[in-house]
């Protein structure tokens, strides 16, 4: 069941210090608002929201549309010898994660009642019971990675450098 949980791990490299490579992503969010509304655009210049403090952040892309399998994205900032590795987890909120395990454990055993029953043929079932749980997997990943990547592609620009040989 691990498997199917939508969870990215990488690491970035950047010729800035861990301070400035900091600072350029805290330029870049802003506070994290409960209450948004979806009819605005998102501002280009800050397409994060969340908090950026001490080597750390925990952040998701602004959206102006809803996908509950947005990526929460979590790192560090770590000094090595000329430039700085920047540790980055990006995984599902939370309550999402909660959610999905309470719909998918309670759907299991609804599923088996009609497959011992004979209200439906056994085989037209476990093809529609199979086909719809792998459906729901496929959305979930799919959408999840969609926004991961183009999270991580964003994060990418806010610490590009041109590197001079």
């Amino acid at each position: 069941m691990f498997f199917l949980i939508p969870y990215t791990r990488f690491t970035l490299k950047t010729y800035l210090n861990a301070q400035e490579a900091e600072r350029r992503l805290a330029e870049r969010t802003r506070a994290r608002r409960w209450l948004r509304s979806f009819l605005s655009k998102p501002d280009p210049s800050q397409p994060f929201e969340g908090v950026v403090e001490n080597g750390r952040f925990n952040i998701n892309r602004i959206i102006n549309y809803r996908n509950s399998f947005l990526p929460i994205i979590v790192g560090q900032f770590h000094d090595d010898l000329g430039f700085t590795r920047i540790e980055i987890t990006m995984r599902l909120h939370y309550f999402v994660m909660a959610f999905m395990g309470i719909w998918f454990f309670a759907f299991c055993p609804v599923g088996f009642m009609f497959f011992v029953s004979d209200d439906m043929g056994r085989g037209e079932f476990i093809i529609l019971f199979f086909g719809f749980i792998l459906f729901f997997i496929f959305m979930i990943l799919a959408t999840f990675n969609y926004e991961a990547n183009k999270a991580r592609r964003t994060l990418e620009e806010v610490w590009e450098t041109p590197v001079s040989l």
